[in-house]
């Protein structure tokens, strides 16, 4: 099964797409507070991290999201 981490991820409307289809929905990423609490509802079980991806450090936030290459 693919894990799916949705950038710029709103209230999840692609993930809900993709989870029909079998993907795993691991994280959403978005600026928003508020999208980020609907991505919450329509996906529960994904972590929720909200950032502003032009600042990040993609090294850095897949390790406070506790993921790693591979897994």
């Amino acid at each position: 099964m693919y894990k799916v981490l949705d950038l710029f991820c709103g209230c999840g409307g692609m993930s809900w797409g993709l989870h029909k289809k079998a993907f795993n929905i691991i994280v959403g990423i978005d600026i928003l507070d508020i999208a980020l609490k609907t991505f919450e509802h329509n996906h529960m079980g994904a972590k929720t991290y909200n950032l502003d991806i032009s600042l990040a450090n993609p090294i850095k936030t897949m390790s406070d999201l506790d993921y790693s290459k591979g897994n």
